[in-house]
């Protein structure tokens, strides 16, 4: 956050705003993500006038119909882009459950899995990527 507060250009010094919690389930992990989110919206107040908490639970990305599930992944990046675009707001973002992306991912290869869950996936990875590039 001191990088970005500083607007140090990320092809100078490259950072990761990303935190990866590992753990069983059941062991408060959620729990952690919302209650650190809301410390910092508390204690950034003077500096961000909203502060916004997306919570994704991957089970909802998928759907029954075919090819609609990268429209979803699509709609929801959307709006978190729309999110990040205004300067004044601190975004956290929550993908709950991720593990199950993987799942579906290691299902395909092993072709137990339609085509469409690959697509899922892969369009996660690429809306995930594309928020990277977003000059904040």
């Amino acid at each position: 956050m001191k990088f970005s507060h500083s607007k140090v250009k990320s092809n100078i010094i490259s950072w990761n705003r990303v935190v990866l919690l590992h753990g069983p389930p059941g062991t408060g992990k959620t729990s952690l993500c919302k209650a650190v989110a809301q410390k910092l919206s508390i204690r950034l107040q003077s500096k961000y006038k909203i502060t916004e908490f997306i919570e994704i639970n991957s089970h909802s990305l998928f759907s029954k119909y075919f090819s609609e599930s990268g429209k979803l992944v699509q709609k929801m990046f959307n709006k978190i882009k729309e999110a990040v675009e205004y300067e004044e707001s601190l975004v956290c973002l929550l993908i709950d459950e991720i593990e199950s992306l993987t799942r579906a991912r290691e299902s395909v290869m092993s072709g137990t899995e339609p085509s469409d869950g690959v697509r899922v996936v892969n369009a996660v990875l690429t809306q995930i990527d594309q928020l990277k590039k977003v000059d904040l």
